[in-house]
């Protein structure tokens, strides 16, 4: 989204979501579904741990703003649209997962913990229909909206 090439770690954190998703929506067995939760979790405490570092640059570049608007002006203002993109789509990859586990009824809200999921939590692992209902289904399905980035 930035045009800066990505690291392999976010190479392999991308590709592990889209394995995820897509095993979801295959008839895959309970047990790789239940490895890939621990995998989720471990992704989820790097992306916190890459947020706070995140959030120490976005500091620095208000700080060198505020000391020379017209350098930084520019820089500041593209740092802060990749920003924006990168939240608008982790907050929509975010909110894919919690109507995925919404979707499974009454039994998903139990795993759902502060807008956190709790992988060990999700009881209706076995229906592997309903992700790609919820991926696939309307006239502009969620799944393309995904490969879209919106």
């Amino acid at each position: 989204m930035a045009g800066k090439k990505e690291t392999p770690r976010q190479k392999l954190i991308g590709m592990m979501y889209l394995v995820l998703l897509a095993m979801l929506a295959l008839n895959v067995s309970v047990q790789v579904l239940d490895a890939f939760i621990v995998v989720d979790d471990g992704l989820t405490r790097t992306t916190e741990n890459f947020a706070s570092g995140n959030e120490a640059i976005y500091s620095e570049f208000a700080q060198r703003y505020a000391e020379n608007p017209q350098r930084v002006g520019v820089w500041k203002e593209k740092a802060d649209r990749v920003r924006e993109m990168a939240n608008e789509l982790f907050d929509f990859i975010h909110e894919l997962k919690l109507e995925i586990v919404r979707a499974t009824g009454s039994r998903g809200e139990q795993a759902i913990v502060e807008g956190r999921i709790i992988g060990e939590l999700i009881t209706a692992k076995e229906n592997t229909n309903i992700p790609s209902n919820v991926m696939l289904e309307g006239a502009d399905p969620k799944a393309t909206q995904l490969i879209r980035g919106i």
